[in-house]
């Protein structure tokens, strides 16, 4: 796991909460994502909601090629897991869908290629996924 999503109706709150008393520090906005890291690279996305959303929260994995992420994605349906979204390209540089675990949690499954290349070389965040680097160049 590298990364934890959250919905906040009050985004400076929330933003201001996870710096002052966990050690977070704001990094970068994508569109209505606010994305903090503290000093274990740990990314915590909180995003701007003006209307209360039932479940926002998921954690994620991310995985080194697309083709990772299609490979679990087409396991997990064999097995009749259960999706929150289905599998999708949301560039040329990144996929991802969301299932649910034994407890209704939702789980992202990504390959986010050219995001993490971008916090790598901006920021200088090395970036690590459950199961193996992704901050380094990956291929589709």
């Amino acid at each position: 796991m590298n990364h934890l999503h959250l919905s906040s109706g009050a985004q400076d709150r929330a933003i201001a909460f996870y710096e002052r008393y966990f050690g977070f520090k704001k990094i970068s906005e994508l569109g209505k994502t606010a994305v903090l890291k503290n000093d274990a690279n740990f990314i915590l996305g909180i995003d701007a909601e003006t209307k209360r959303i039932s479940n926002p929260f998921h954690f994620g994995f991310c995985f080194k090629t697309k083709k990772e992420v299609e490979m679990i994605y087409e396991k997990m349906k064999t097995e009749g897991l259960e999706f929150a979204q289905e599998i999708k390209d949301l560039s040329p540089r990144a996929t991802n869908f969301y299932c649910l675990d034994p407890d209704g949690n939702k789980v992202e499954v990504g390959w986010y290629s050219a995001f993490f290349a971008i916090l790598m070389m901006v920021f200088s965040v090395p970036v690590f996924g459950a199961m193996r680097p992704v901050c380094e160049r990956t291929e589709a």
